[in-house]
C-alpha cells in the first residue's frame, strides 16, 4: 500500500503490482467538534458512518458509536458500533471501555460539547493528546487490606454490602506505586499484577478486595477489584457514609444526593451524583421488582415493604418513592396525605442539556393505586420504634388491599421522553 498527495487530498492505493490500481480511498481532512465523555476529551462528528471511515488520522484514535434512544435524540450509551439509532460518533486517545464491556450508559453528566474550544482535525487531536500525556503525571497505586481487615479479604462488593461494609481507605495499605503509561487500562494493571508482577511488587497477585487507585489530569479516583470488572469507589477517601438501620442489624448505604446535575458539576461532586442517581434507578427498578412479586391481584405482602429497605436503606427508598408521586402529582390515585410528604422531600427538578427530566430515570412505574398502598405502608413502618423493626424478622404483619381506583382518573401531565 502506498500514500499520495494531490491537491491537498491524500489517496491509499492498494496494488498487486505497480501498474494496476485495485482500490482507492480519498482521506478526508476535516476539523471535527472537541468533545467530553467520562471525562475524557474527545472529537465528536455526526457523518454517515461510511464517511466517518475517510476522515485522515482516525487510524491512531480510539473510535465509538453513540446510540440515543427510538424518542429521543439524547445520547444514552456508547458502543463500538452502532447501526440503528446513531446519535454520532467520536474518537479519543484512550479507550472508553475496560475489557468485556462492549456497552456503556450515558448520563447527561457524562458527556457534552466543548463549544469554547477550537475544532480539531484527528491528526492535530492526535498529537495535542500525545503532548498533554507527556507533560501530565500519571500514578497509580495498588492498595491491599491491611491486617485489622483481612476478614474481608477477597470478599466482592455484594457480599461486602449484605455484611453492612463499605471500602475506605483506613482499611487498606498502599503495596505499590508505579507510573501509569499512556493508555493502560485497569485490565491490563489486573494483566501486570497477576502474570507479569513486578520483582519489587511484594503483595499478592492482583485479587477480589483489592483496589487500584489511579492518580491523573482528572484527580485522584478509587477502583475496587470486583467478581466482574471494576466498581468505582467515590466516597474511597472522602469518607461520607451513613448508616441506616435494618430490620437485623446496621448497614452502610451509599448516601442519597440531593442536588441536581448542575448543583454537583459546580461543586466538583460529579462523582457522587452519577454514584447517587445509578442507585436510584437500581432502588427503582427494585421497588418495581417487588411490587410484582408481593401483590397477588388484591393484597398486597408486606414483604415488598422490608426487602427493599434491608436492600436500599429507608433514605433512598423515601427518596425514589418521594419523587415518583412528585412527578406524578396530578395522579388522582395518590393520596393528598401521601403527596403532601413527597413534597416536603424537595426533590430537585433535574433537567438535562435538551431540557429533558432526569428524574424520569427514577420515577416508579407500579400501578398508581398499588403504589399509593406501598407508599403508606412505607410510611407507617418508619415511624415504627427502631428497637420493634429491629426485633422482627422481615415476615409480613398483615396483608394490605389497596383501595379502588376512583373512576375518573386525574389526568397525568405528558411526560419527556428519557
Amino acid at each position: 500500500m502506498a500514500l499520495y498527495k494531490a491537491g491537498g487530498i491524500e489517496f491509499k492505493f492498494v496494488t498487486s503490482t505497480d501498474n494496476e490500481i485495485l482500490n482507492t480511498t480519498p482521506l478526508t481532512v476535516m476539523p471535527l467538534q472537541r468533545f467530553e465523555i467520562f471525562g475524557k476529551d474527545a472529537l465528536f462528528t455526526d457523518l454517515h458512518a461510511d464517511d466517518v471511515d475517510k476522515l485522515q488520522g482516525i487510524d491512531k484514535l480510539y473510535r465509538y458509536d453513540l446510540r440515543h434512544g427510538d424518542d429521543d435524540s439524547v445520547p444514552l450509551s456508547v458502543e463500538p458500533r452502532v447501526t440503528a439509532n446513531r446519535f454520532g460518533t467520536v474518537f479519543t486517545a484512550e479507550p472508553l471501555f475496560i475489557k468485556g464491556e462492549f456497552s456503556r450508559d450515558l448520563f447527561d453528566e457524562d458527556w457534552g460539547f466543548l463549544s469554547d474550544r477550537e475544532d480539531m482535525t484527528p491528526e492535530q487531536f492526535y498529537n495535542a493528546m500525545l503532548e498533554k500525556e507527556k507533560q501530565t503525571m500519571r500514578e497509580y497505586e495498588i492498595l491491599q487490606l491491611n491486617q485489622d481487615s483481612r476478614e474481608y479479604l477477597f470478599m466482592n462488593t455484594k457480599e461486602l454490602r449484605e455484611m453492612g461494609v463499605s471500602p475506605s481507605a483506613s482499611s487498606y495499605n498502599t503495596v505499590y506505586k508505579g507510573a501509569l503509561e499512556p493508555g493502560m487500562t485497569l485490565d491490563e494493571l489486573f494483566d501486570k499484577f497477576n502474570v507479569d508482577r513486578p520483582e519489587d511488587f511484594k503483595g499478592h497477585s492482583l485479587s477480589v478486595s483489592d483496589v487500584i487507585v489511579v492518580n491523573d489530569e482528572r484527580g485522584k479516583t478509587a477502583w475496587f477489584v470486583d467478581s466482574m470488572g471494576f466498581t468505582q469507589l467515590p466516597q474511597f477517601y472522602v469518607g461520607q457514609v451513613q448508616q441506616q438501620e435494618t430490620e437485623n442489624s446496621d448497614m452502610t448505604y451509599l448516601p442519597v444526593y440531593r442536588h441536581s446535575a448542575d448543583y454537583a458539576r459546580e461543586a466538583g461532586e460529579r462523582d457522587e451524583y452519577r454514584a447517587s442517581l445509578q442507585e436510584n434507578a437500581r432502588c427503582k427498578a427494585a421497588i418495581e421488582k417487588a411490587v410484582n412479586m408481593h401483590y397477588d391481584g388484591m393484597y398486597l405482602n408486606d414483604n415488598a415493604i422490608s426487602a427493599v429497605l434491608e436492600q436500599y436503606g429507608p433514605e433512598r427508598v423515601s427518596w425514589v418513592l418521594g419523587n415518583t408521586i412528585t412527578m406524578k402529582e396530578h395522579d388522582g390515585r395518590f393520596s393528598r396525605s401521601n403527596k403532601a410528604w413527597a413534597q416536603a422531600m424537595n426533590v430537585p427538578i433535574d433537567r438535562d442539556s435538551f431540557g429533558s427530566l432526569r428524574n424520569w430515570s427514577y420515577t416508579v412505574e407500579s400501578h398508581p393505586a398499588i403504589l399509593d398502598l406501598y407508599t403508606t405502608l412505607l410510611r407507617k413502618e418508619l415511624e415504627r420504634p427502631p428497637q420493634e423493626r429491629a426485633a422482627e424478622k422481615p415476615i409480613a404483619r398483615e396483608e394490605s388491599k389497596p383501595q379502588p381506583e376512583p373512576s375518573k382518573p386525574a389526568k397525568r401531565k405528558s411526560e419527556p421522553s428519557l
